[in-house]
């Protein structure tokens, strides 16, 4: 599995990473050869709050963060 990292800044859009990360996250007729998987990455482990109020605790931090990933 490869991961998909997903950078997330304090006061972002979460509607931004919806389709993406659903359609990565998905295989419903098991086409794909390999399965990736979607990862938060912040400045900091600390929990980011998006625009509407949904904090989320990331998998990474900058510092944290794997060095070979698939996006």
């Amino acid at each position: 599995n490869k991961e998909v990292l997903y950078v997330l800044l304090p006061d972002y859009a979460a509607h931004e990473m919806v389709y993406l990360s659903e359609a990565i996250a998905s295989d419903e007729f098991a086409l794909k050869e390999t399965e990736n998987v979607n990862k938060v990455v912040a400045p900091t482990l600390d929990p980011v709050k998006s625009i509407g109020g949904f904090r989320v605790i990331p998998d990474y931090s900058f510092d944290t963060m794997p060095e070979d990933y698939a996006a």
